[in-house]
């Protein structure tokens, strides 16, 4: 919960939601790497502490200008933080591993491609071509900073949108 404390939250601002939640991001992931202990930490099982509480509530209020019901919000909040500190963990290993990210990119591409080269795999050979879309591919993130925010710019708008239907059953 001390490290919760760090985050820096002003009054509300009247701006998108989507700008909000990256502002948070961003802090959320300094947090993680000034602390890489607190991805070893569980991710449940502990009652929130006023700082964490605290974090809640400036999600919450930047979610105010959405749509989204109470619930849908309180769940926004879990899946939001749960994916920050994915990313975070990701970069986390990367750095464990002594990987620079074009390296690994580098590399796991190379063997990719050699293993599409069969034929086996028509989907991916085609994703890794930007065949699919019809599109060329945008290319590797170049840092971890591009990679984070594409990742997070392509995943948050899904989330701030409301549904249009009700869950598909089981």
């Amino acid at each position: 919960d001390e490290a919760a404390g760090e985050y820096q939250f002003g009054p509300p601002a009247q701006q998108p939601a989507l700008s909000g939640l990256l502002q948070l991001a961003r802090q959320a992931r300094q947090i993680y790497q000034r602390h890489s202990w607190l991805i070893d930490l569980p991710a449940v099982g502990g009652l929130p502490g006023p700082n964490a509480i605290a974090y809640t509530e400036q999600v919450l209020a930047v979610l105010d200008t959405t749509e989204l019901t109470g619930p849908a919000r309180l769940e926004t909040v879990g899946i939001f933080t749960g994916l920050v500190r994915l990313l975070a963990q990701t970069e986390a290993d990367q750095r464990r591993t002594g990987q620079q990210l074009a390296d690994w990119q580098g590399a796991l591409a190379g063997y990719l491609v050699a293993a599409v080269a069969g034929g086996r795999y028509p989907y991916l050979a085609a994703a890794l071509t930007g065949q699919a879309s019809g599109t060329t591919a945008s290319g590797p993130a170049r840092t971890d900073d591009d990679l984070f925010n594409r990742a997070l710019t392509r995943i948050l708008p899904g989330l701030l949108a409301r549904p249009e239907s009700p869950p598909l059953p089981q």
